[in-house]
């Protein structure tokens, strides 16, 4: 029995010490947490004045959406005024007040005093007054003052900027300002017209009808006029002044072409030509055709005329029966180059 009693005993020793640690452990760990608690509650304790600085914070940022609701006055469309010197700021004032120039506020910009006027009318008042006692002030144009710029092309590059102002303003453009373009590379002129204006309208409707009338193609001029009677004017004026052009007919010039067939070869043009105008049809010129591989003259005969109805009444022609045909056009090509 001792013997069972002490192997007891050995047993529920170690039990003991585990106990005794699993005691221990659970002390440390009920103090640990405390000590977090304590640390938790430190720190928030700590934050609290962190906290109550805060709205001192959003204090400081109250004046500042003050300021950029007071400060665009852009909303008026009127930019403010940038005035040299600040030292005598006060007779300046006292001299915008004594003739009426209203201003909402005026603020220091470095050297400079920024004005903000109130109207349309005020800005151009203190503008004025800048500019009466030579004051070096900066601002930005009014909307309504700004002018609308266009480029205008198809002028001749030689073309002079005073006759393009003085042909705007004769089409009703009064306050056209025209400066030449230059390239940026070699500061030579452009063929292409800076034009500065009120009325964009107008200039646009003159730059469609300049579009139509004329425009420059390499080193010529190429005109389109606006009725048959001016293109028989223009050619007339140009074969006066003996200046070389180019042109194509019009469609009433235009002489229908038609082959005669049934003739001998060596009849006279002449003889043909008479004959044609002893049947009516007075308007004619006659070719004899020729072989395109030998160049020998062949038995045909191309007759132009205005009348080819006339034409077509016909059957003989110096006693010979004689038939009108239309010429084909050639589909071969003119010239071949290798």
């Amino acid at each position: 029995m001792d013997a069972q009693e002490e192997g007891t005993q050995q047993t529920e020793g170690p039990k003991e010490e585990e106990a005794e640690k699993r005691t221990d452990d659970t002390d440390f760990s009920v103090a640990t947490r405390r000590r977090k608690r304590v640390r938790v509650s430190s720190e928030e304790e700590d934050e609290e004045p962190r906290q109550r600085k805060m709205p001192a914070a959003t204090k400081k940022s109250g004046p500042r959406a003050t300021r950029t609701t007071e400060a665009p006055m852009a909303g008026t469309g009127v930019p403010p005024i940038n005035i040299e010197g600040t030292a005598d700021w006060s007779s300046l004032s006292r001299m915008m007040n004594s003739k009426g120039i209203q201003f909402s506020k005026a603020r220091t910009a470095g050297t400079s005093v920024k004005v903000f006027t109130n109207t349309p009318a005020d800005y151009r008042q203190l503008v004025a007054l800048l500019e009466s006692i030579k004051r070096p002030f900066f601002t930005y144009q009014l909307k309504e003052d700004r002018m609308d710029q266009r480029v205008i092309r198809g002028l001749p590059r030689e073309m002079s900027v005073n006759d393009i102002k003085e042909d705007l303003v004769s089409q009703g453009i009064a306050d056209a300002v025209v400066q030449q373009l230059t390239s940026r590379t070699t500061k030579k002129p452009l063929p292409l017209f800076l034009v500065k204006t009120k009325m964009p309208e107008k200039l646009a409707e003159i730059q469609r009808l300049a579009m139509l009338t004329a425009r420059t193609a390499g080193n010529s001029v190429k005109v389109s006029t606006n009725t048959p009677a001016d293109y028989r004017q223009l050619v007339a004026l140009l074969d006066s002044m003996k200046r070389p052009f180019f042109t194509y007919q019009l469609k009433e010039d235009k002489m229908n072409q038609r082959v005669v067939r049934g003739l001998p070869r060596k009849m006279s043009t002449e003889d043909i030509k008479k004959d044609l105008v002893n049947q009516g049809v007075s308007d004619t010129e006659v070719q004899q055709m020729t072989s395109r591989t030998t160049k020998k003259p062949l038995p045909l005969f191309l007759v132009k005329t205005k009348m080819p109805e006339k034409l077509l009444e016909i059957q003989k022609l110096a006693m010979l029966t004689v038939s009108f045909e239309r010429k084909k056009k050639s589909t071969e090509p003119s010239q071949c180059y290798r």
